[in-house]
């Protein structure tokens, strides 16, 4: 038996994806003071202690202190990226505000798959991409 597509179910993903495109392009063309009146302190926390791990100064927010206060999996992607442009100040932040919003919008269009496997309520589920804006 042939499935048919709906047009609601390739439009909706479709117009996330634009959104998404177009807070990517946002992001990357803004004010890097812009851009960091997006980083709450945890972050940061989770910055300078990848780029001290970058640098070769250990797991240390301060540099002297070992510290095991992070969630290990999300230090694993900030170290690599902090690691390999420990050169730069502003150019780890943007990759990791990047990353950020990509993961964001992936958990978003997995949540939406799931809610409309089993809703069957394609408008309802809709709902999720609300979080996109708050």
């Amino acid at each position: 038996m042939e499935k048919t597509i709906n047009k609601k179910q390739i439009l909706y993903p479709a117009v996330m994806y634009c959104i998404f495109a177009v807070f990517l392009i946002g992001y990357l063309s803004s004010n890097i003071k812009i851009l960091t009146n997006f980083i709450s302190d945890d972050a940061y926390y989770y910055f300078n202690t990848a780029r001290n791990v970058g640098l070769g100064l250990g797991m240390s927010f301060d540099g002297i202190t070992k510290t095991n206060g992070f969630h290990p999996l999300y230090m694993l992607l900030c170290i690599p990226i902090f690691t390999f442009f420990s050169n730069y100040f502003y150019l780890p932040l943007i990759i990791m505000i990047a990353l950020n919003l990509l993961l964001h919008f992936f958990s978003a269009y997995i949540f939406y798959k799931i809610l409309v496997k089993t809703t069957k309520n394609l408008n309802g589920s809709l709902l999720i991409f609300y979080n996109l804006f708050i």
